[in-house]
């Protein structure tokens, strides 16, 4: 089956590692998916980098890097990746202000966090198994209510991440912000980020930090509804407003239709 709509977004984020799995996903839906009438991906996220550094995802470089894309291109959607720890933790004068900033944020769109890091993002991916221990590992440390910093966070999730790099049969290297094991993108790990974010814990993570949708209900959303042939047996995850530019529709009432539509489908089957 083909289709003839094609989604494209711009994804403001805040470093190399958010970039380095959007050219990932991109490559991944290219070369590995079905493509639309027209021999494109269905889906395509066009990733631009804050600044690439620590702290990239400060709401002020988040804003004016926001702004100069819109400038741009008055056109394409834009949505914005960012990590939550840096809004949530109020540990320092600059959080306490990227938090206030952000509550008085105007026409900005809503952002699009990952759980706390990237790292909590990428852990969707894994195994259920590995999942599992991956939450109760860093559930333990106090993670979800006072994020931990990148050195101390790193040590819980680096031993994890190498065994799930060995199940995929993929070459196991200490894990480094910026860098995705090539083939680590697939239908078996995208499958388990969009089942993994509707698991109740992290549901519950997601709506105890943020109002609006997180990038993996973004993200999942986007895949079920363009791609139903491979994802469409994925729950709707989101039921509210889309985090995209408040003046642009760009396909969001056809996937407010498909998430009505899966309400009704989970009622009947009831």
């Amino acid at each position: 089956m083909t289709m003839n709509r094609r989604s494209i977004y711009i994804v403001v984020n805040e470093g190399a590692s958010e970039r380095t799995y959007l050219q990932s996903l991109r490559s991944f839906l290219a070369n590995r998916m079905p493509l639309g009438d027209d021999f494109c991906p269905r889906l395509d996220l066009i990733p631009r980098v804050t600044n690439g550094g620590i702290g990239g995802g400060a709401f002020p470089l988040v804003r004016k890097t926001y702004r100069m894309c819109r400038q741009a291109d008055r056109h394409t959607p834009i949505v914005i990746w960012v990590d939550a720890d840096i809004y949530v933790r109020n540990a320092t004068a600059d959080e306490r202000h990227n938090a206030e900033a952000y509550s008085k944020k105007g026409s900005l769109p809503d952002f699009c966090f990952s759980v706390m890091n990237f790292e909590d993002f990428l852990a969707l991916h894994f195994d259920d198994d590995l999942f599992d221990q991956w939450y109760d590992a860093v559930a333990a440390t106090g993670h979800f209510g006072m994020p931990l910093s990148g050195d101390v966070y790193a040590r819980v999730f680096a031993p994890i991440w190498a065994l799930q790099i060995s199940r995929l049969g993929l070459p196991v290297v200490e894990y480094a912000k910026g860098d995705l094991p090539v083939d680590f993108i697939s239908v078996a790990t995208v499958g388990n980020m969009m089942r993994h974010a509707s698991d109740t814990r992290m549901q519950a993570l997601f709506r105890a930090n943020t109002s609006s949708q997180t990038f993996a209900e973004f993200l999942t959303n986007c895949l079920r509804e363009l791609y139903p042939e491979t994802f469409g047996g994925v729950n709707p995850l989101w039921f509210g407003s889309v985090n995209v530019d408040n003046d642009i529709s760009h396909d969001m009432e056809s996937i407010r239709r498909s998430i009505a539509q899966g309400l009704d489908s989970d009622s009947d089957g009831d």
